[in-house]
């Protein structure tokens, strides 16, 4: 303590069951609540209790503590305000999800159209837009998570935008030739030719601003870049209300090609599962290309999409493998498809083990394509099959709950390389007495069909015996 004399604590019963650096704070709040009281202070106390658990299901031990520690309060400090605050794991993780609150400036060239208070249209030089999406010469990517695309590379769109920055004809006006950005913020005010904006979200124009960023990127604030006249177009809506958000985000995002999934990307469940993914491994492209252009390279095989981990999840959780082959993006923009698909009361381990148990499958179906036993139309067209009917041969049964797939945390397809040979010839088998009696059908017709599904789902018998989940 570098010479300090630790004053004497007024309970020290306190020294044996806290952390000096808490005792330290007791006798800091003591010192100054005693060296206040001449001025009648307000006293306000807020207690968090943190755990795991679900704070919507408190036991009534807890709750009653809870009061029991508000009426002490209380007793012990005279007109004392009190707090108490129960967090589980949701609100916890919703807490560190949140970015710090941010209050940025968006210089704009004149004054803004603003029909209401709830928008704002505003024509911004493109130098001062690079100084609202950039800190220290890095983009502000928080301002980005609520966009539902990522950056899509070199296209034609991005390569189009690029040679319009960098061309040295100023005419016509860069905002002439883009579409510029929209901005959701939560409040919104004017001061002389800056537009404040607090927590800003740019829910639209992410390849704009991914182009702007590299064009400035490295110039000297004073050089030619600086002097660069031209305009962007920026609309900004002002709005707190996640269902106002969504619509916006949705309706600005929809005016050119984008895969309707994309759409989920900013929903909870989404989040949770990327994050979830993090820990094992695996890298979840919630939002399209994620992982594409990151450095250093992410395996391919690693990255799983939101449409791949819902037919895992269909042909593997829910017993729908043709489904899975046949619609794989209407499970998806389906609503009600969706919300079975990914349930949030669903353990997430379960989504690991679907989406890594099908590239497992993948992966050994790929070696008896290579083997000769089986042919590249057979493995694409009926992965999802046999990857069900693997789940079902490594429990032995078919009746296995979806809250059970955590037992296969650990198994891994490849030690079980004999189960898996016996559950493949038993799938060619059926196959083949399927296509017997519809020589008409290809395979991709047989693959998506309810019948032959339902064949196989009468003709696979798991031996229990030999089951590897007990």
């Amino acid at each position: 303590m570098s010479g300090r004399i630790r004053p004497k604590c007024a309970v020290p019963g306190l020294r044996r069951r806290y952390r000096p650096e808490l005792i330290d704070k007791i006798e800091l709040f003591r010192d100054s609540l005693i060296s206040l009281a001449s001025r009648h202070p307000h006293l306000s106390i807020h207690y968090i209790y943190a755990s795991r658990g679900d704070a919507s299901h408190l036991s009534s031990g807890v709750e009653s503590r809870a009061s029991i520690l508000e009426k002490a309060l209380k007793t012990s400090f005279a007109d004392c305000e009190v707090h108490i605050e129960f967090l589980g794991a949701a609100e916890l993780l919703g807490r560190a999800r949140q970015h710090r609150a941010t209050n940025l400036g968006l210089r704009f060239i004149e004054q803004p159209i603003a029909p209401d208070q709830d928008g704002y249209i505003v024509l911004v030089k493109i130098a001062d837009y690079y100084r609202f999406i950039s800190e220290s010469d890095s983009l502000r990517r928080y301002i980005f998570e609520s966009n539902v695309r990522e950056y899509q590379g070199n296209n034609e769109v991005n390569s189009e935008i690029a040679r319009t920055l960098k061309s040295k004809d100023l005419k016509p006006d860069f905002w002439w030739l883009n579409n510029g950005v929209t901005i959701i913020a939560s409040h919104a005010s004017v001061t002389g030719k800056t537009l404040w904006l607090e927590n800003p979200q740019i829910v639209n124009g992410l390849q704009t601003s991914e182009n702007v960023f590299t064009y400035f990127q490295g110039r000297p604030s004073n050089g030619n870049a600086a002097a660069d006249e031209r305009a962007v177009l920026a609309k900004v809506v002002v709005t707190s209300e996640p269902a106002l958000r969504d619509r916006i985000i949705k309706a600005t995002n929809s005016q050119t090609p984008l895969p309707s999934w994309s759409l989920r990307a900013t929903d909870p469940i989404q989040r949770d599962i990327e994050d979830y993914f993090r820990t094992v491994g695996l890298y979840y492209d919630r939002r399209k290309n994620s992982y594409r252009y990151v450095e250093p390279p992410v395996p391919l095989e690693r990255v799983i999409s939101i449409p791949y981990l819902a037919q895992a999840v269909m042909a593997i959780a829910l017993a729908r493998p043709n489904d899975a082959r046949a619609r794989p993006t209407s499970i998806i923009n389906r609503d009600t498809d969706y919300a079975t698909v990914f349930d949030a009361a669903r353990p997430l381990e379960t989504y690991h083990v679907c989406a890594r148990l099908m590239r497992e499958v993948e992966m050994y179906l790929e070696g008896r394509v290579q083997a000769g036993e089986l042919s590249s139309h057979q493995r694409d067209n009926f992965r999802f099959h046999f990857a069900w009917m693997m789940i079902v041969a490594l429990f032995g049964r078919k009746g296995f709950g979806i809250q059970e797939l955590t037992k296969l945390s650990k198994i891994h397809i490849s030690d079980h390389i004999t189960l898996a040979d016996r559950t493949l010839v038993k799938m060619l088998e059926v196959l083949a007495s399927f296509q017997r009696t519809h020589a008409d059908w290809d395979v991709a017709r047989i693959a998506k069909s309810g019948d032959f599904q339902r064949l196989l789902n009468s003709s696979f018998r798991p031996r229990r015996s030999s089951a590897v989940v007990q």
